[in-house]
Parts: C-alpha cells; sequence; structure tokens
C-alpha cells in the first residue's frame, strides 16, 4: 500500500474517532470508495456495512497512464483537462443529450473549480495511480455493496468485478452511467446507496435477513442488475 492510500486510510480513522463513532457505514465513490474499502479492511470490527461506487484494488497499466495524462494537463492547461474529463466522465446517453452550449458550460465550471485547486488535484491523481489494497480486501467482514457504471472509462467496471471477487460475500450491482454517476444522475445514485443501507438497518432490527442483497426496482431510473 502506497504512503498516500495509508495517510488517506488514517484520516478516515481519525474523522470516525473525532466524530464519536465507534462503529459505522461506509460508503465511497471513486477514489472515497478505494480509502473506505481500506479502512473496512483494516478495522473490519467497527465497520457495519461497505458501500463502493467506481472503486478499484489496484491501479492498472491503463488507469496509470491515464491518470498521468490528467497529471500533465492539470500542470499545463486546467481547460483542456476539463474538457477531457467531459467526454470520459459522462456515460454516452448524457453526452447525446448535450447541446454545444451544455458543454462549454460544463468545461468552464470545471475549470473554475479547478484554478487554484491543481496540485491537489495532482495529488490526488498521484495517490489514484499508486493504490493497491488487494491484501485488505480479504479481510472486510461488512456486508458489502459494490456499484458498478456499466459506461465507466476512468474506473472500468472490470475493476469492480474484481472488488467484489475480492470482498467475501459482496454483492455487485451494476447501474447504466458513467464515472460521474453522483453529477449525471444523482437519483439513481443515491437511491442504490440508500436501499442497501436501509436494508442493513432493517437487518440489524432483525426484520430481514444480514445482507447485501434486497436491491430491487423500486428505486428512481432505472433498475439495476445485481449479482454474486
Amino acid at each position: 500500500m502506497s504512503q498516500y492510500t495509508r495517510s488517506t486510510r488514517r484520516r478516515g480513522h481519525a474523522a470516525s474517532d473525532h466524530a464519536g463513532l465507534d462503529r459505522f457505514h461506509l460508503a465511497g465513490h471513486s477514489l472515497g470508495a478505494v480509502v473506505a474499502a481500506a479502512v473496512a479492511g483494516t478495522r473490519p470490527d467497527r465497520v457495519l456495512s461497505l458501500a463502493a461506487h467506481a472503486g478499484w484494488a489496484k491501479t492498472d497499466p491503463w488507469m496509470a497512464f491515464q491518470m498521468d495524462l490528467w497529471i500533465r494537463l492539470a500542470r499545463i492547461d486546467g481547460e483542456l483537462l476539463a474538457r477531457l474529463l467531459q467526454v470520459t466522465a459522462m456515460s454516452g446517453a448524457t453526452l447525446r443529450g448535450r447541446s454545444e452550449e451544455d458543454f462549454r458550460a460544463a468545461a468552464a465550471g470545471f475549470t473554475a473549480a479547478l484554478a487554484g485547486m491543481e496540485e491537489g488535484f495532482i495529488r490526488q491523481s498521484e495517490c489514484n495511480i499508486s493504490v493497491d489494497i488487494t491484501a485488505l480486501l480479504p479481510r472486510i467482514t461488512a456486508p458489502a455493496l459494490i456499484v458498478s457504471s456499466t459506461e465507466d472509462r476512468i474506473v472500468p467496471p472490470h475493476h469492480q468485478r474484481e472488488l467484489a471477487r475480492l470482498i467475501p460475500g459482496a454483492r455487485l450491482t451494476e447501474v447504466p452511467g458513467g464515472h460521474g454517476l453522483p453529477f449525471e444522475d444523482p437519483a439513481l445514485f443515491t437511491g442504490v446507496l440508500s436501499e442497501f443501507l436501509d436494508a442493513q438497518r432493517e437487518a440489524a432490527a432483525g426484520r430481514v435477513p444480514h445482507t447485501a442483497g434486497g436491491l430491487g426496482g423500486v428505486m428512481p431510473g432505472p433498475t439495476p442488475t445485481s449479482r454474486r
């Protein structure tokens, strides 16, 4: 595990300690999913459940090549980086529905958000490149939901399949969308997580079996596909 991942994982533990939480549920997106899984594997006694969207176990050359490009662009032209992310983070359905003005506005918004934050973005991208939490995943004991966007071109779905394979008893759920699902379809994203967390609450109350299942067609938006 890299120093970046260890540092971020320690911050996760510190945040729960500061909040006075002895046991807690964890949810994360992208690098946040990696950190959540690392925390769950490091302190399985404290984690009640894990929900991870667009996570991965170990960065492969495809991802590393892409994120190295992000770093290079962040150093020379934030607008070019913003334009690249617009066409790689969203699904085809979202991109097909955008006008020229939509693309310009989205790129301008990200460029403005990045301004003055380039070094932080670069450090996060370096952390992305260094990820390897493979050894921690079999130690996770909490019910785990791994959510995979079928059109994710930043952390492709084979990475979520690997996460689900390595975490004992994890359930893999596939949903339509890209890496930026929390932005392009927040109702679907929050619906999947909320239903999983509701299932854990009911399980704790003894009303349903303690499982990562319970996902069906009741959430807003397209019905996700679940599998073991």
